[in-house]
């Protein structure tokens, strides 16, 4: 089972060889090697500056995009400036609800990769392999985590990442699809030019760490502090962050020069990839250049690990949203981008009306001064605290009569205040591209037929975002399927695939066996030319719950599909022990009708042919024995056929037992045969007996009645007297 996953996850990536960098060179290094090391660093250091600078302004929509997501959405010096006053802030926070209506489509219909066979050797057999492991790799890492995660981050804000890492499996070595859980960790080649950025040359996946948690984590390298970023000069600020050091894996393409070897087959190999016994059949040859991967853990000031990663293309695939160029510069859209505004008019907009409907000041009281009197504090309260009763004085201090003190009426504008929150509210829908149909809110369409058409009109202004999804699984499913040879290629090893139907099967990879139709073959994962598809639709799930109501509805209209195919649709149905039920409607059918497991047909084929072979040779023997003309050719041909019944019933039994998984109308078939040679058996030692005790013909003369046997078997005539 795959670990979570984060963008530490290097560790599972089993690296096997250590390179000790300048900081903590030993004497024994070479001067050479301290050269590639300084080298090396500085041309990291330099990437990951030209990376910094110009992802630096997407970074920063893309964090308030994330922030806005969270709720974070009033500006911080309004929303102090409103706190200072007593005003309220209010976040009514739509953007989720929105976003889900995109990312549980996801859910809901997930796409799928499939591998076809191209050339090259390649055939229907090995793309079915490599797609049930790509299905086992998937299932086994729990792939649904990062797919979500990574659709979710390019919705918000416009990026998302996953990766590929592999992790020791006892003594082999098994793919995992694992997620990035920070997208800003990655920082990527800019001048990838392919709209899923499989063309970068270079690709950093960074953690920091305090100066304590690092020191302990590699207690066999030097201490670091922050001192030892000094060497480095202006790149220190990006590898020596507010007292936190910066780890990164550090992916890099390098070409290598290499053969390209063609087979007497038309097949072709990498002359470093072949099997030194193919050499000497090799037809023609020429250079080619050849793209490897290099993995390599590092700090700005040393290299802690690295080796060669057994891939073509970088395993970090990004999920990439909507992407605009604009004067050179690359832009990524999410879709909070264009919402914001409209979010904060929504907040705005329901934080004035709270405030002048519940928060604003009561009404002042319009009095003479002199009726309140003593009555002065009471008075003054009466607007914030509930009171009893107000007291006032009816006559004033002049004896004059006053009247009753009266509040001054203030009508709120509650119905611009309703306005501006439904303009707010269309415009959030407008940026969406999610409509009232889609939110299950009625409208004027009263018909279904009409609900269901904006709903459709919903789902294709948002299909832009699933299909860049399906961009980036195509990029995963191409990275898999270039590392399958390398990771599934020892002799004998027995992997297990998951067919479509999420059904399993194991498999012997790369020796000679035979298969389950009892034909011998050969898995070889590096042969052959194949090719990614994604494909989009319902998934295993929904495709079941669609049949099992079509073949429902069938059965409502003619009632004879249950007599027909009854098991079938009580299996397609999702219910506890359907198999059982199926299995006992299935012993009620007619045997015609009952299906058969693989293999039991050609089985079923041979018990019928040997039947017939059987009752041939009963004929045969029934005929020599009616020619007999004496008693000592009459007991060897008698024991002949004993012989013959015994080898029958021996055989019939081996047959009966090899088929006891199998049709009941194959065991039918053989019991019946034996059967049938038991009653000829019966009948010819009656006939034998009558033939020596009782040599006088029958009475009248003529020839004995033939000897017929029950049941409708092969009859034998006694010879004549």
């Amino acid at each position: 089972m795959a670990a979570a996953a984060t963008t530490g996850s290097w560790e599972r990536l089993g690296a096997t060889t250590s390179v000790t960098g300048t900081s903590a060179a030993t004497d024994s290094e070479s001067i050479s090697e301290q050269v590639r090391v300084q080298a090396f660093l500085e041309l990291a250091r330099q990437r990951f500056e030209v990376a910094r600078t110009a992802e630096d302004k997407r970074r920063t929509e893309g964090l308030i995009d994330l922030k806005f997501r969270c709720g974070l959405q009033w500006d911080e010096v309004l929303k102090l400036k409103r706190e200072q006053q007593g005003r309220p802030c209010l976040t009514i926070n739509r953007i989720p609800g929105f976003l889900k209506h995109v990312t549980n489509a996801l859910r809901q219909q997930r796409p799928e990769i499939k591998i076809d066979p191209v050339g090259n050797g390649a055939d229907e057999e090995i793309a079915e392999i490599r797609q049930g492991l790509i299905r086992h790799i998937l299932l086994n890492s729990h792939a649904d985590v990062p797919f979500d995660t990574a659709f979710e981050q390019m919705t918000t804000s416009g990026l998302g990442w996953m990766r590929v890492v592999d992790a020791w499996d006892g003594f082999d070595k098994e793919l995992f699809v694992e997620w990035v859980a920070n997208p800003f960790s990655v920082y990527s080649d800019p001048s990838a030019r392919r709209p899923d950025w499989s063309d970068a040359k270079w690709r950093f996946v960074v953690e920091d760490y305090s100066l304590e948690e690092f020191n302990a984590k590699y207690k066999n390298k030097q201490p670091v502090s922050a001192d030892s970023f000094k060497s480095i000069g202006d790149h220190s600020a990006s590898w020596y962050i507010n007292g936190k050091v910066r780890v990164a894996e550090y992916f890099h393409v390098e070409e290598e020069d290499d053969v390209l070897c063609e087979l007497p087959d038309g097949s072709t190999q990498l002359y470093s990839e072949m099997d030194p016994n193919l050499l000497e059949s090799v037809v023609r040859t020429r250079p080619e250049k050849v793209e490897k991967v290099v993995w390599t853990l590092m700090t700005g000031v040393e290299i802690l690990k690295e080796r060669k990663w057994k891939g073509k293309i970088i395993p970090v695939i990004p999920v990439i949203g909507n992407q605009i160029e604009l004067d050179g510069e690359r832009i990524l859209v999410g879709m909070v981008r264009y919402a914001r505004e409209a979010q904060r008019m929504f907040n705005y907009a329901y934080s004035c009306f709270v405030e002048a409907i519940a928060l604003a000041p009561k009404s002042p009281f319009i009095v003479e001064f002199d009726q309140l009197a003593e009555f002065k504090d009471i008075w003054a309260s009466a607007n914030t605290d509930p009171q009893a009763f107000l007291p006032y004085r009816m006559k004033t201090d002049q004896g004059l009569m006053a009247p009753p003190p009266q509040r001054q009426q203030a009508e709120p504008p509650v119905q611009a205040f309703v306005s501006a929150l439904k303009l707010a509210d269309e415009n959030m829908k407008a940026c969406f591209s999610i409509y009232d149909a889609a939110l299950g809110q009625r409208g004027p369409q009263e018909s279904g037929l009409a609900i269901n058409a904006r709903k459709i009109e919903t789902d294709v202004a948002t299909f832009d975002w699933i299909d860049n999804f399906t961009r980036a699984l195509r990029l995963l499913g191409v990275v898999l399927n270039d590392l399958l040879p390398h990771y599934y290629s020892g002799k004998g090893r027995i992997v297990q695939i998951i067919r479509e139907d999420l059904t399993k099967k194991s498999i012997t990879l790369n020796m000679m066996h035979t298969n389950d139709d009892g034909k011998d073959v050969i898995y070889d994962l590096t042969k052959g030319k194949f090719a990614v598809l994604v494909s989009t639709g319902p998934t295993v799930m929904t495709r079941r719950q669609e049949q099992s109501r079509a073949l429902l509805e069938l059965a409502k209209v003619d009632p004879r599909l249950m007599s027909i195919a009854g098991p079938q649709v009580i299996k397609a149905l999702d219910f506890p022990d359907k198999d059982v039920i199926a299995a006992q409607y299935e012993k009620a059918m007619p045997p015609q009708l009952q299906s058969k497991d693989d293999g039991e047909g050609p089985n079923l084929q041979a018990l019928q042919q040997q039947n017939m072979q059987m009752q041939a040779m009963i004929q045969q023997m029934s005929q020599l024995l009616t020619e007999a003309t004496d008693k000592k050719e009459f007991e060897r041909m008698k024991q002949e056929y004993d012989t013959f019944r015994e080898q029958m019933r021996q055989e019939t039994a081996l047959a009966v037992n090899a088929m006891k998984t199998g049709s009941d109308e194959a065991k039918f078939l053989n019991q019946r045969v034996f059967e049938e040679m038991e009653r000829i058996r019966l009948s010819l030692e009656g006939f034998v007996t009558s033939v020596h005790t009782t040599p006088v013909p029958p009475p009248g003369g003529g020839q004995v009645p033939p000897q017929g046997t029950p049941g409708g078997g092969v009859g034998t005539a006694a010879p004549t007297q």
